[in-house]
């Protein structure tokens, strides 16, 4: 078999694999396999974006914010309840448009449920949105970059996240700014009872 032939049959194999467990969902049963990946900083310079500005979200902006998650889907809470137990949110602004958003946890991950623990080198990243007008840009890359160079001035240089294994858009990203998979854990819900079991683990985490 070819590598093209291989390359193709794994995503026939992929596509095959998660509308299976989308039809699952009409039954209320969920399925959702992740990557948990961690991200070392690596010191190098990011390059900037002429014609944006990387900054801590404004005050004035929440409600922005608050649109831009809902614009791509969102049903978490609101932005100011993540705020009010110390996480933070960073923007890519240009003028007064949010381009996008990414929060971070110092406390713990919240892994599907799961709560791992941070040490105090770790952040944990998510919800990282681009508004999709704004898609194709490199901005997902942008501000975690971004993100990373300012908190390395706290002593964070670690980066805990999540990807969902059939979220091709997520994983990319997430691999050009240095992201390892260190783990892969499949939740699971059939009504009101969830399981989260860890199903491997990375011989040489970083």
């Amino acid at each position: 078999m070819s590598v093209l032939s291989s390359i193709a049959e794994k995503r026939r194999h992929g596509l095959l694999t998660q509308a299976m467990f989308r039809q699952f969902q009409r039954f209320g049963v969920h399925i959702i396999p992740y990557f948990v990946n961690l991200t070392r900083y690596s010191g190098k310079p990011v390059v900037d974006m002429p014609g944006v500005v990387f900054c801590l979200m404004p005050e004035k902006s929440i409600g922005a914010v608050a649109a831009l998650e809902m614009s791509v889907g969102s049903k978490l809470a609101h932005p100011s309840d993540r705020l009010a137990r110390g996480d933070r949110c960073f923007v890519v602004m240009r003028g007064d448009h949010i381009l996008a958003t990414l929060w971070c946890s110092f406390d713990h991950a919240d892994l599907y449920g799961n709560a791992r623990p941070l040490k105090g080198n770790e952040a944990y990243v998510y919800l990282v949105f681009v508004d999709p007008a704004e898609r194709g840009l490199g901005l997902a890359p942008f501000i975690w970059l971004s993100t990373a160079a300012l908190l390395a001035n706290e002593g964070v240089d670690t980066f805990v996240s999540s990807a969902e294994v059939f979220n091709r858009s997520a994983r990319r990203y997430q691999t050009k700014v240095g992201a390892v998979a260190s783990s892969l854990h499949v939740y699971a819900r059939v009504g009101p009872v969830s399981f989260n079991p860890r199903v491997w683990v990375s011989a040489s985490p970083r």
